[in-house]
């Protein structure tokens, strides 16, 4: 990391991007900062940068407005209050990342789907309790929240005008239908579903893929 003048920087990667990156491929960086005043309160910030290998320009919507977020929320302040804005949550929580204590999945479609189901989440009414281990140990439980609304109603999280949210797809199901299986053989303590094993591009086949998919809840 290089500083450069009026509070710029510059940071180079070690490694150079590989020959056979699409020209038209999404890259996003992202940047937080928390600073501490000596009266002992904080604040945070973050942002990010989405761009293109070919410097195009066609618009990345976040599938999570952070506006929408903070309607309830008063503000997000994630991992001590440097991370201000869903678009950086997602930077991290990608489908890549586990709870190593836990072994929950921290992608961030899969787990705040779940954190908001908490206590109606299958597993949970099942007897196990959904908990995510943070920094230092520190253990957050889940099971018991209860969201002020019916779960399908996903504008009020995602906004009205949003394409992304109502789209079916296995990993967005099963965050909250976390009891569903689509394995040839069910395991134990799991429901079939109900049309049995599908693969993850055969949802609309059933589920709609505008509005809010059919038999959610």
């Amino acid at each position: 990391l290089e500083g450069g003048a009026f509070g710029t920087y510059r940071y180079v990667y070690n490694a150079a991007l590989p020959d056979d990156v699409a020209d038209d491929a999404w890259f996003r960086v992202g940047i937080g900062a928390r600073r501490s005043f000596d009266d002992g309160s904080r604040a945070g910030v973050s942002t990010t940068l989405e761009f293109r290998v070919d410097g195009g320009e066609d618009a990345v919507v976040p599938a999570a407005l952070t506006d929408n977020c903070n309607s309830c929320h008063q503000g997000i302040e994630g991992h001590g209050g440097r991370w201000t804005q869903t678009d950086a949550c997602v930077t991290c929580h990608n489908p890549q990342t586990t709870d190593p204590d836990s072994g929950n999945t921290v992608d961030f479609r899969v787990m705040i789907h779940r954190i908001h189901m908490g206590a109606n989440l299958p597993s949970v009414q099942a007897g196990e309790a959904y908990q995510i281990i943070g920094n230092r140990g520190s253990v957050h439980d889940f099971s018991n929240i209860h969201l002020p609304r019916s779960p399908s109603q996903g504008a009020a999280c995602h906004g009205a005008d949003e394409a992304a949210w109502p789209t079916p797809s296995y990993a967005s199901c099963v965050a909250c239908h976390d009891r569903t299986s689509f394995e040839a053989v069910t395991p134990a303590g799991f429901t079939r579903h109900t049309a049995g094993p599908r693969a993850e591009d055969t949802c609309s086949g059933c589920h709609p893929a505008a509005g809010t998919p059919t038999g959610l809840f």
